[in-house]
């Protein structure tokens, strides 16, 4: 079973006898986990929905105890709290049943039922976030690793085929562990880094002379001020400030850092550290009428292109792009300012798909960075849509990529309906405001 863990540095805090951190998150902004395990359904993890950041929507189709695992291959510390809970938002159910229920709590071991301890509960609204919060009772001397959600649990002959949810800030009390466990990021104004702990007990504010070594975009070794520590975290002060889009690695190699019990914080080279600095962003081109680096016009790939009004609001133009084959179609533009991706590399898309039909219940939408619209060495993220009639705000975020180039001048969008199979030609979607970082040349 993969597990795929955030981009933060986890390096563990011993915890045993001592008072805990009233929640950790195994899953949300700053979880432990970036990719969930999904069974009798399908899921995808979505940038924001609703308010909220990094939220799973999970669709159940025929198996009765479908839902997603998160199995975090730490062991929990129920020792001072037994504490778990979640947020979710169930929208309006598409079918009439004559209840709706969830199944939530933690297991051994994703694949290991036995020990598992569970609540069986009703869903409390439709259509609005609710948090639900639940006291585990766990066995004696089991080491729980996994939390899990199940959504309609038991249901038989399809009863909980399309159900849907969405799911975020999954938190447990604490993780056990023998080492001090931070979270590495930058502030956001970009002149510090912090190394900010989980768990107790408290850092010793005085240091002992610890040597870190900052790294940006791969080479520059970036000069400290100073470091300095409080009872939460730690803070190295830069000279020189960093951009949001920086890649920013960090090494600790010398001296000790260590709490009120004498547990040290564990070397560590080249640990990759979350960019926090907000990125300021401009619109390239708003695919109707402002059109700020697009370079001639728009061409179509299997495609038709036309200038419509907004299908949702009517306010302004926008592009619709039509399938014209029972394949995946395409946009492709050039542009007057190339992209550094060096330096650009986080981007906005607004979309808006109409509900398909014939199966298909989820689109890939890529966004490809090309030179001079050539695929040998194009640069490729995909974002998944799964909510349809709305306009939907897709983030491609490139930071830690490793392009074969580092400038392209032109841009293809492709839309892949999934199944492919499903679906027939003149599927359509509609485009506005793509938006990159600010350029400083105009």
């Amino acid at each position: 079973m993969k597990r795929t863990l955030t981009l933060f540095i986890l390096i563990l805090l011993s915890i045993f006898g001592f008072e805990v951190q009233a929640q950790i998150q195994v899953f949300g902004t700053d979880g432990l986990m970036d990719q969930p395990t999904t069974w009798g359904a399908s899921s995808d993890v979505l940038k924001s929905f609703k308010g909220k950041e990094k939220v799973v929507h999970l669709k159940r189709n025929q198996i009765a105890y479908g839902g997603v695992l998160f199995d975090t291959y730490l062991t929990f510390d129920f020792s001072k709290s037994n504490t778990v809970s979640f947020e979710a938002y169930y929208p309006t159910p598409s079918k009439k049943l004559d209840e709706y229920t969830l199944m939530f709590g933690v297991r051994v071991k994703g694949d290991q039922g036995e020990h598992q301890v569970l609540h069986k509960f009703a869903v409390k609204s439709f259509d609005e976030w609710e948090k639900y919060t639940f006291t585990i009772d766990p066995d004696e001397g089991i080491d729980y690793q996994s939390v899990v959600l199940i959504m309609q649990p038991g249901s038989k002959n399809g009863e909980g085929d399309g159900l849907e949810m969405y799911l975020t800030n999954v938190e447990i009390p604490g993780i056990l562990s023998d080492d001090i466990k931070v979270n590495i990021t930058t502030n956001a104004e970009g002149n510090q880094i912090l190394l900010q702990k989980y768990t107790s007990p408290n850092i010793v504010s005085k240091l002992k002379k610890p040597v870190f070594k900052v790294i940006k975009n791969g080479y520059k070794v970036l000069e400290i001020a100073s470091v300095e520590a409080d009872e939460s975290q730690v803070k190295i002060h830069l000279k020189s400030t960093v951009g949001p889009n920086d890649d920013i690695k960090l090494s600790f190699e010398k001296g000790g850092i260590f709490d009120e019990k004498g547990h040290a914080l564990k070397y560590f080279k080249y640990q990759e550290v979350k960019n926090v600095v907000p990125v300021t962003y401009d619109v390239y081109t708003d695919f109707g009428l402002g059109d700020k680096y697009l370079k001639g016009r728009y061409s179509g790939y299997r495609a038709q292109l036309l200038t419509v009004n907004d299908p949702k609001y009517q306010n302004g133009k926008v592009l619709q792009v039509k399938s014209t084959e029972q394949k995946s179609s395409a946009v492709l533009f050039q542009l007057t300012q190339p992209i550094d991706i060096t330096k650009e590399k986080k981007f906005k898309l607004k979309v808006y798909v109409p509900s398909p039909k014939d199966g298909v219940d989820k689109v890939k939408l890529d966004l490809c960075f090309r030179q001079d619209q050539k695929a040998d060495n194009q640069l490729v993220k995909q974002e998944v849509i799964s909510r349809f009639d709305k306009w939907v705000e897709l983030v491609y975020d490139f930071n830690g990529e490793q392009p074969e180039q580092k400038i392209y001048n032109s841009i293809c969008i492709s839309f892949n309906p999934d199944p492919m199979s499903e679906y027939n030609k003149q599927l359509s979607f509609y485009l506005k405001e793509l938006q990159g970082p600010i350029k400083t040349i105009n």
